[in-house]
Formats: C-alpha cells, structure tokens, sequence
C-alpha cells in the first residue's frame, strides 16, 4: 500500500464526538497533488541545503566576474580616443563572442518565436553611457548608482513575480546592503569625481548609471526561455540581438575615426570578456528561478565590492570600505534570512 493508505487504514471510520471526520484516500490523493500541500509538506534535507549552497557560491562567482569584466572592459576601451564610442565598440565584440559560445548548444527547432530575446537588447543601450558619466562625475559614484539600481529593479521583480510579501519582508534585509553601498562609495566620490559644469548636465549624467543598472536587472527577465523553449537557443538569439544593437558604433568608430581596433595582444582578454558574458547569461537564467531576482543580485553585488576592494583598495578612506563591506555582508545574509523565512 502507498503511503496515504497505510497512514489511513488505521483510522475509525466514525470519529469522536466535536472532531471532523477522517479523510478518505480520494481525498489525500487529491490534497497530495495541490501545490500547497507539497510546499507546506517539503521538510528541510541535505540535498536541499547543498544545492542551496551551489547556489550561493554561483552568485558569489558571477559577481567576482563582473568586476573583472568591468576592469578588462576598461582596458579593452581605451586603443581609441572616444570613451563613449568605443565603450559601445566593445559590448558589440564581447556580445558577438558570448553568441558564438551558444552555437554548438544551439539548434533551429528550439530558438524562441517570441519578442522578449529581441526586447532584452534595448537593456544594453545605457550600460556604455556608464563610461562617459565616470568621467563626470568619478567611477565609484557611477558603481554606487549603478548597484542601487540594479537592487531596487530586482526587489520589484520580486513583488511583480513572487508576491508583494516575500519582497517586504526581504526588503528589510536589502536596505543594509543599500547603507554599505553608499558608505563604500562615499569614501572615494568626493576625491575622484570632478563637479564641473553645470547641475543639469551632472543630473543627465546620472541618469545613464539609474537606466544601466535597471536595464540589467529587466535582462535577466527577458532571457528567460520559453515554456517549451532551450535556454541555449534563447541566449543565442539574446545576445545576437545585442550584437545587432550595438554593431551601429562599429561604423560610427570607423567613421569617426576613433582608432579602435582588436589587437592580438589583447585576444585573450576579449576571450575571457565574451565567456563571462555567456557565463552571465546563462547563469541569469538559472538563478533567478532558484532563489529569486534579489537574492541574486544582492549576492552578486556583495561579490562584486568584495573582489573590486580586493584589486582595488581604497587606502583614502579604509574605514569607509570596511565597514561598508561588513554592511553589505550582513544585509546579504539577512535577507537569505528573511527570503528563506517566508
């Protein structure tokens, strides 16, 4: 006898005075197959908490890759003389090389029919403008907004997919997050940003790092597959759609004449540019549906300032660094905490 049966056979058929009578086994069987039932059921494993933590360290290691795409990105854009073109110049290349990756993955029945892939490339238009506000008005600053972006687009992601009480409760443990954000950038924006010109033009310059930071948070939404789709052919058509965005500034650098070029010397750095991008969205795909948009981001970002004031110290202001690490730390893990709660 299956499970149900054997709980049941046991059980008067009348019961007690004031109590409700015993299900039957139609009944189980149908309570068994309901959604809720199976999710209150669920009890805590070892498989479950591994797989959990497989989840955690993937993050983690997609934040780390972002910050070092971020500082070979800078590298990669600096053989010509125009920031703001030939930043664009390199997400067209890195997006060409992260499509290739997907071609043997790839295959013509399965390629998506819908618009999201073809949407997700007007995310990647403000992401170049970052280069340009950097200039204006410091680096770090230009991160700061761009981190708190990216968190404020996932928690509503969150309330728009997962329900507005799983949100407000991990809300709570995002805004620490927010507060070591604007301690770890605080440190540095008033040494490197330069404030010149006039508020309006600082005002058009922030708004490239909001749109960026929100455009990638709406990416990992759109580069979701379909219900019968492969999610290889969905990151194909994703990032070939990129590419097409993008390949204008390739022709605007040759007619410009920016000087951009792709070396030899720098062909394994754009290897390794175009794997993170395929790593990246591939891993935007699963994570998501794992732990939530989020959690996602908000381990990513942790990764992220830890691996950036790893290469990158703030010897200016370390105080400022380490307890906005300590801060950034501590609002990731209780807003696992709070995720996890609910």
């Amino acid at each position: 006898p299956t499970t149900a049966q054997h709980c049941f056979s046991n059980f008067d058929s009348f019961p007690a005075p004031g109590m409700s009578p015993a299900p039957t086994y139609k009944e189980v069987i149908e309570s068994e197959r309901d959604p809720l039932f199976k999710r209150a059921a669920a009890t805590p494993s070892k498989a479950t908490s591994l797989a959990y933590a497989r989840c955690v360290c993937w993050a983690a290691l997609v934040g780390a890759s972002v910050t070092i795409r971020l500082w070979c990105s800078v590298r990669l854009s600096t053989v010509g003389n125009s920031p703001l073109v030939d930043g664009y110049c390199v997400g067209c290349v890195t997006e060409f090389i992260s499509m290739l990756c997907f071609v043997p993955f790839a295959s013509w029945q399965t390629l998506p029919r819908g618009i999201k892939p073809w949407l997700s490339a007007l995310t990647v238009l403000p992401a170049a403008s970052c280069v340009k506000a950097s200039q204006q008005l410091g680096q770090c600053l230009v991160q700061m907004m761009l981190k708190l972006s990216v968190l404020l687009s996932a928690i509503t992601l969150d309330m728009l997919t997962r329900g507005q009480q799983s949100s407000r409760n991990q809300l709570i443990g995002v805004l620490p997050v927010l507060a070591g954000v604007l301690l770890t950038g605080s440190g540095r924006a008033s040494a490197h940003a330069e404030w010149q010109g006039p508020a309006s033009s600082h005002l058009l310059a922030g708004l490239g790092p909001l749109a960026a930071g929100a455009g990638y948070a709406m990416c990992a939404r759109l580069c979701q597959p379909e219900a019968k789709g492969s999610s290889a052919s969905t990151a194909l058509v994703c990032h070939f759609a990129m590419f097409l965005t993008l390949s204008p500034a390739l022709l605007i650098s040759s007619h410009l004449e920016t000087g951009f070029a792709v070396r030899a010397q720098d062909l394994p750095i754009w290897l390794l540019v175009g794997l993170q991008g395929s790593f990246y969205m591939r891993s935007m795909q699963i994570l998501p549906q794992q732990i939530g948009y989020a959690a996602t981001f908000t381990l990513c970002l942790c990764s992220e300032l830890i691996t950036a004031a790893l290469l990158n110290p703030n010897r200016e202001a370390p105080f400022h660094q380490c307890l906005g690490l300590l801060l950034v730390v501590g609002g990731a893990a209780f807003s696992e905490i709070c995720r996890k709660g609910d």
